[in-house]
């Protein structure tokens, strides 16, 4: 078993007087029985050391086998598990998926924190069909948003909706819908009866809704929604029928944590016959009328302590010529940076906070990202699939014949496939040390193989394809990879970027430093279309690659000089992704490491120095400095030419009855409200008062919808009126249809 370190010399001391009494206990004994001295022993020996067994159990809330999975309800999750492999997680397939979706996080935007909770209690399990109640809320600034279903799903299939109409016929549902008592109620004034589901959600769209007691006792509106038939659990058998609960959705704000449950009678269909009847004698399974004890598995995240690195990912093309454009948006504005062909990898940046209407393709998110050139934009989400096991950096390829792939990070692994000399592989995993085979010291890479197979790769063996910075003033490039060959260029400051074409199959330790050579050209040349060759050989102690990393350990310290004497001034959480500045121009061995010190800064922006074993980088060449869950943001136009200066580089307002925030900054305005609508205004203009200097107007425009908006700031403590929270700035906002709103700003 895995104990932290923090927790060891407790863990330690627990085992040390728990084996203190086992051993006292087989001394008296040994003096006192004979004959039984093996039986007794054996006993007394089981007894306590399942004392010292972790109690797992007083966690479970039901564990049992149905469909074919063995579940497992705790309080920490609801996991499905298949011949020994987990088929469902709710915290992985739907907690977690969901607050990436909501907020696709950049570490280094500064926008506003977010609070995500979410809660599931586990009402039917039915062959691999199951139901739960599922609780959301959400807490951003002023703003809460919520709600309370049931989710129903294919534990077997997770990404699958279970819908009624999967097993049951439609007119049979109408018909027990229709003789509810709640719905016939709703529909008294209507003359003539839906005759098909369509029109019964079509009927409920324009008539008043269900007026209905939810379940903690208060009087709400509730609605019939077009995904009703996917929010249900199966309750109880009565003899040749089913009974079904089907969760309503809360028609107004006051009751959004309110739910309300209609019941319908529907026949057990021959599919679900053996299931349902396990499931009633809780031999597989379990219905919702005999459902465990109330209790439920609860999962929280924060925008405060989710890193990019954790939401960011890999994306591949999946039609021919998709466009990568220059803002998020199918119009003329867009600019095409590039067409891609299939196949084509990207590495995913940020995403647009909502979904779009596609003509030709399903509703999906943009997605900002970086092509292995460099270049970056936008593309949109049905040309794309996500890939598993993601790759952290950008490509590396392979420097000789017969490289072996091993099942492990160490020379006597298995053997899992070979590769020649320049196979690409995207490696998304580096062992925490070095390894020395043959004169080579280096790490070892994960990298991705076919379908979700992994396998390990010695870093001797792979080379890195990207841009690096020059260190010094002079860099001598030299004919050869070695310090005695000839000098045949000097890279100047203004080389400030150096393009990798190839790399030594040796190390040399020149002045304590021990690296590869590299063969080098121009960048700028490459950069402008140019077909250079290599122009020759330097040094890797003399050049430094940019970009960002990624902290491999928890805790890793921040020092304030490249040096282990050095004061720690800080302490990075493992999976934070910094900015490199600097390297230094030693080496240190720690802990069997030969490793560069590196200058970072976090995305609080706190500098300080950090021993490169902890790191490794990713392969963003840069990180956007925006969240993209907070404004969209569109190619740059004349007009900011011309701006003043801002009061702030981005400010996030809100308001209250009714509930709407806005996001403003040089780059666009976003606006959203409770009806879920949202509108971007891409342009905008700014403008200070002639007699008050912390007095601002902004004007918004969107012109392709012809929508404006203009915003009056004054710098002044404002209040919400719902929470004791203070904000720097009032804002009245009032928008082309003359409509007029109030709040505050941070």
């Amino acid at each position: 078993m895995h104990v932290p370190k923090s927790l060891r010399s407790d863990v330690d001391n627990i085992l040390t007087v728990k084996g203190g009494s086992i051993m006292f206990i087989f001394s008296i004994f040994r003096k006192k029985i004979t004959h039984l001295k093996k039986t007794w022993l054996l006993l007394i020996a089981g007894f306590c050391l399942s004392c010292l067994s972790p109690i797992a159990s007083s966690q479970t809330i039901w564990k049992g086998e149905s469909g074919g999975l063995l579940i497992h309800w705790t309080k920490e999750d609801i996991t499905a598990t298949k011949g020994g492999k987990i088929v469902f997680s709710a915290e992985d397939a739907l907690a977690r998926k969901d607050f990436e979706r909501e907020f696709f996080l950049d570490s280094f935007s500064g926008g506003p924190v977010c609070e995500y909770n979410r809660t599931f209690t586990l009402l039917s399990v039915v062959g691999t069909i199951a139901s739960m109640k599922d609780t959301f809320e959400q807490h951003c600034q002023a703003m809460t948003h919520g709600y309370s279903k049931i989710t129903t799903i294919n534990l077997a299939n997770p990404d699958q909706l279970v819908s009624l109409t999967d097993y049951f016929n439609e007119s049979m549902i109408l018909k027990a819908l229709l003789a509810d008592s709640l719905i016939q109620k709703a529909l008294a004034e209507i003359d003539t009866p839906p005759t098909t589901l369509e029109a019964l959600y079509q009927v409920f769209g324009q008539t008043p809704d269900i007026v209905a007691r939810s379940e903690n006792g208060i009087d709400c509106q509730f609605q019939l929604h077009g995904d009703l038939l996917t929010q249900f659990a199966f309750h109880h058998i009565d003899k040749d029928r089913v009974a079904v609960r089907i969760a309503l959705e809360p028609a107004t704000q006051v009751c959004r944590d309110e739910q309300a449950q209609i019941g319908i009678y529907l026949p057990i269909p021959k599919k679900l016959n053996l299931v349902l009847k396990k499931a009633q004698k809780a031999q597989a399974g379990f219905l919702m009328g005999k459902m465990p004890k109330k209790q439920e598995t609860a999962f929280y995240f924060s925008t405060d302590t989710y890193t990019s690195y954790q939401v960011a990912g890999t994306r591949v093309t999946t039609v021919s010529k998709a466009r990568l454009r220059s803002s998020p948006q199918l119009t003329t504005d867009s600019m095409i940076i590039e067409i891609l062909e299939k196949g084509t990898v990207l590495k995913m940046l940020a995403r647009t906070p909502f979904q779009e209407d596609n003509r030709r393709y399903h509703r999906d998110y943009w997605y900002f990202v970086e092509l292995e050139n460099g270049k970056n934009g936008w593309i949109f989400g049905a040309l794309t699939k996500r890939l598993k096991n993601a790759p952290l950096t950008g490509p590396r390829r392979t420097t000789d014949d017969g490289v072996r792939v091993l099942s492990a990070p160490r020379l006597k692994a298995n053997i899992l496939e070979t590769f020649d000399k320049g196979i690409t592989v995207y490696t998304f995993a580096r062992s925490k040390r070095q390894n020395k085979i043959g004169d080579l010291l280096d790490y070892w890479y994960q990298v991705h193989l076919d379908r979700d197979k992994t396998g390990w790769i010695f870093g001797g063996q792979l080379m890195e394809t990207e841009t690096r910075v020059s260190m010094g003033k002079e860099i001598p490039v030299r004919s050869a990879p070695e310090q005695q060959s000839d000098v045949i260029k000097t890279f100047d400051s203004q080389h400030s970027h150096i393009y990798i074409y190839g790399r030594s199959k040796h190390q040399d330790k020149i002045g304590g430093i021990l690296d590869y050579w590299y063969k080098v050209g121009d960048s700028r040349e490459r950069n402008r279309g140019l077909n250079v060759a290599p122009v020759g050989w330097v040094f890797g102690g003399q050049i430094m690659k940019t970009g960002t990393q990624i902290t491999m350990v928890s805790r890793a310290s921040m020092r304030s000089a490249p040096s282990l004497r050095a004061k720690r001034i800080g302490r990075l959480k493992k999976g934070v992704v910094v900015n490199t500045i600097a390297r230094s121009t030693h080496q240190d061995k720690i802990a069997r490491n030969l490793d560069y010190w590196y200058q970072v800064k976090s995305a609080s922006g706190k500098v300080g120095w950090v021993f490169g074993s902890l790191l490794m980088p990713i392969g963003f060449s840069k990180v956007p400095s925006y969240s993209t869950s907070e404004v969209a943001i569109v190619q740059e136009t004349d007009e900011f030419a011309s701006m003043q200066k801002w009061p702030d580089k981005q400010l996030n307002c809100s308001g209250t009855e009714p509930f709407w925030d806005i996001t403003i900054s040089e780059k666009g305005v976003r606006y959203g409200d409770v009806e879920k609508q949202v509108i971007y205004f891409p342009a905008v203009s700014l403008n200070v008062s002639s007699n008050e200097p912390e007095v601002w107007s902004i004007k918004a425009e969107n012109k392709a919808n012809e929508k404006s908006v203009v915003f009056f700031l004054q710098k002044d403590k404002c209040n919400d009126g719902m929470s004791d929270n203070e904000y720097k700035y009032h804002i009245f906002v009032r928008f082309h249809n003359d409509r007029v709103l109030s709040g505050c700003c941070n």
